[in-house]
């Protein structure tokens, strides 16, 4: 029950980032299965966000803003799992 509360706050924790940074509309899903792999998807981008777990989630969202801004038209997979710059990156499908 405290596992599913832990998902529950990090997920709204995410939505509310995804707000502040203008890319919650882009926001089709997230999987919770895993708490140490949190998982997006922007399907109008056809791209999944690999978040990984539920810290630093502010950091993580503003990575993904750029990269989805970067990589626009592109599809593929963003990784944030660990955000320092050489781990962040875009993986193209």
């Amino acid at each position: 029950m405290q596992e599913d509360l832990v998902k529950l706050d990090t997920a709204s924790g995410i939505i509310e980032s995804a707000k502040v940074n203008k890319i919650y509309n882009d926001i089709t899903e997230i999987n919770i299965e895993n708490d140490k792999e949190y998982k997006i998807a922007l399907k109008k981008q056809d791209k999944i966000v690999h978040f990984g777990d539920g810290t630093k989630i502010d950091q993580k969202i503003l990575w993904v803003a750029y990269i989805m801004k970067q990589e626009k038209g592109k599809k593929g997979d963003i990784f944030v799992k660990d955000i320092d710059k050489e781990r962040t990156y875009f993986r193209a499908k």
